[in-house]
Formats: structure tokens, sequence, C-alpha cells
């Protein structure tokens, strides 16, 4: 058996395996293995990637597919039967599935390739996770950029040679130890985008910082430098809730607990709810405890009502 990071492909009709990693220019399928193991499961979680239509995206001509399934309770026959019925003409990828929250490093770089604005948010849960469960979208502007990720943000737009750009930069942060990448705790590089966060992210960063992050950017093309001040730091959420789920307050309910800290509510839409959730809500907290209250509160569902269950159940004796 493997352990460590292993990389397992088809290409040119040969199942290829290393432990160095791989460049693949074309993949049509992508397969997440949970911790370290390829054939084996010791009650841990596998994930593997099949064929879903819902999950499709155009990468280099190509198309990219992203699925994240969880296999846990499947036998190492039937994943021993998937490579025996593989495609022929595909490629195909198994990584390992790493255990972490993603950390990002938002900032706007001057022409000197110094940040003269930073910031970052943390996701809590995987986008593929939301879409394949139909599930709430939650993440967050931090109040206050943790010192590592600031490092890690600052060498990497060194790394790159970032001049008079606006990036998100994406980490990692594990959430166990992980042999081969790191401790709990640990950052660990994920992604390097050379623009903003997409979605509400911008808008969500002038909430949590007091600031206008549009205008920090027009002075950093136009003078290099910006004397936009930025105010009181705090948290920012975003809570995307799924339509269809039974929660325990109403978006009425919702507006008026939570009046004082709400900076925008809106309808996703339909293009983006998959990945977003269907009804918006933007945040500001102080603490993360109020933080973490709130994404608790919003995204409750009611209890079911034992009283109708045991009347039907009554009914179906009699």
């Amino acid at each position: 058996m493997w352990n460590g990071c292993w990389s397992v492909y088809h290409c040119n009709d040969r199942l290829c395996i290393t432990k160095k990693g791989f460049s693949v220019s074309k993949c049509i399928v992508v397969f997440y293995l949970l911790y370290n193991t390829v054939f084996r499961r010791y009650g841990t979680n596998l994930y593997l990637g099949f064929q879903i239509p819902e999950i499709k995206r155009k990468l280099y001509g190509s198309i990219f597919t992203a699925v994240n399934v969880s296999v846990a309770d499947h036998s190492d026959e039937e994943l021993c039967n998937f490579f025996a019925n593989k495609w022929d003409d595909t490629v195909y990828i198994m990584e390992e599935f790493i255990n972490a929250e993603i950390n990002s490093y938002d900032a706007i770089i001057d022409s000197h390739g110094n940040p003269i604005f930073e910031a970052g948010n943390v996701t809590p849960m995987s986008i593929m996770d939301i879409v394949n469960n139909a599930d709430n979208a939650l993440f967050y502007i931090v109040k206050d950029l943790a010192d590592d990720t600031r490092h890690l943000g600052r060498e990497t737009a060194k790394s790159f040679g970032v001049r008079s750009r606006f990036v998100h930069f994406e980490f990692f942060r594990l959430l166990s130890d992980h042999e081969g990448l790191g401790k709990k705790g640990d950052l660990m590089a994920l992604e390097v985008n050379m623009r903003p966060s997409g979605g509400f992210t911008p808008d969500m960063i002038n909430f949590a910082r007091e600031t206008d992050v549009y205008k920090i950017w027009a002075d950093m093309v136009a003078y290099d430098s910006t004397q936009k001040p930025v105010g009181t730091h705090h948290f920012c959420a975003f809570a995307g809730l799924r339509d269809g789920k039974n929660f325990a307050l109403t978006p009425d309910d919702i507006i008026e607990k939570y009046d004082d800290h709400l900076k925008m509510v809106e309808r996703m839409p339909d293009a983006l709810a998959d990945a977003m959730g269907n009804q918006m809500y933007l945040a500001t907290f102080d603490t993360e405890e109020e933080l973490h209250t709130f994404f608790a509160d919003v995204t409750r569902q009611k209890e079911p009502d034992v009283s109708v269950t045991s009347e039907a159940a009554e009914m179906v004796e009699s």
C-alpha cells in the first residue's frame, strides 16, 4: 500500500504512479482521495470523481470535470472495478484530498511590488461540497489578517513579480496533520489569481474595513499610491441560504434580529445559486463569537414535529 502524496493517472494507455507529482495539460476527470491511501479505506472517507453533468467547465478546450463524491461505504472491489472499466481514451488523475479550510490573501500591489492594502477571507467549506450536497454557502472576511497569511501572501507576490495588481491568493490551512505537507494549522499554497476575489467579496472587504477598495485600486492605477483611509476593522459574513430547506428563521426574522449588522440582503441569480445559495445576507460583526452565532442562527432548521409523527404512527397501527 502507498502512503504519502501519490499521483495516479492514465496516460497513453499506461497507468502511471509517481510520488513526485505530474504535469498533464488536458484532463477530463479529477479524483480526490482523502488521507494517504489509494486502495484501502481504514474507515476514512474516499473521494472519487465521476462524470456528472452539473459540474462541468471548459479548460483549455477540454471538458474538465471536478467531482467530489464520498465512497466511504463502498468496497475495495467497487474501487478496483472502476479502474477495470475506465475509459481508455480518457486522462485520469488521482490525488489526495486535503483536510483544510481556505485562507486567502487579498491585496492591492503598487508598481514597486509593495502592498498598499491587504485583507483576507476564510472559506470553511468546499464549494464542490456546496454544489454536490445542495448546501448553504458560508465564508467571511477576517477582522485582522493572520501574520502567517500576510507573510506568505507578500512572499508569493514577490515570487511572481507582481506589479500594479489587485490579487487574490488562496492557501490551505490544514485542519489536521498531513504527512508530507505539514502540521495542523500550517498553511500550504493552493491558488494564485491576478485579480480580485469574485462575487461580493470586494464589497465585503469594504464593509469589513470601512473603506473603498475600488477607489484604492483606481488610486494605485493613477497615482501608484492612495490616500483613501481605512476605518475600524470588522468581520464580514456571507451567508447564502439554499431554497427548499426548512429554516427556523424566516427572511423577515433574520432582518429583524440582525438589522443593526446587515449590509446587504439579495436574491442570488440562478446561474450562481448552485455554488452560492439562493438568498444572500452580508453582515458585519466585531467578534468571532458573534460571527459564528450568526452562521448557526441563519442556517438552523426547524425541529421535526414529533407529535405529528406520533399521530401518523397511531393511525397506521389502528
